[in-house]
């Protein structure tokens, strides 16, 4: 994703996958998660945490993401999860630990701190998960339906064939 970043927006549309905790690892710079992630990959340290940085900042930190993808799950997580992926997530923030390649960018990340806190507050007890989880059931937006799209007939338009509305042919 870090040399296709347009992958991120497409991303945000889509759960996450699997193996999100091994990414958090990564980003934290846990040493045993980024061996074996060089290992596999044959990246630099360095570039596996700013890909991991990346991902964590465009697609779960993105403005429309829910508490859940905010910290790295989905509401089916165990506690155990949402907790280990918070400290995860604190780590890779905590501006003590943010190496000086990463701070050359200019970009304060410490500052999505307060939104990992919030969101680690609104569902670390089962009351407030539940609590959260039913005002998120509320409000969870339903796509609106799209009007079906007409076909304008060639003699209406004036132009070449249509398929679903759009001129395929336009004659010279």
């Amino acid at each position: 994703m870090l040399s296709y970043p347009r992958m991120a927006r497409k991303s945000r549309c889509f759960p996450l996958l699997r193996g999100i905790t091994f990414l958090l690892e990564i980003a934290a710079a846990e040493p045993d998660a980024l061996q074996d992630a060089a290992a596999i990959t044959g990246q630099t340290e360095a570039t596996l945490r700013q890909a991991a940085g990346f991902f964590i900042e465009q697609v779960m930190l993105d403005e429309g993401a829910d508490l859940y993808r905010m910290l790295g799950t989905n509401p089916a997580a165990p506690a155990k999860e949402l907790r280990r992926h918070m400290a995860l997530i604190m780590r890779w923030l905590h501006p003590d630990l943010i190496t000086i390649h990463e701070r050359d960018g200019g970009f304060n990340r410490s500052l999505y701190a307060n939104r990992i806190v919030f969101a680690w507050e609104t569902v670390k007890s089962p009351a407030r998960r539940s609590a959260y989880d039913s005002t998120r059931a509320k409000t969870v937006a339903v796509p609106p339906k799209k009007p079906p799209l007409r076909r304008r007939s060639r003699a209406k338009s004036g132009r070449g064939a249509t398929v679903l509305g759009h001129a395929d042919v336009v004659p010279p």
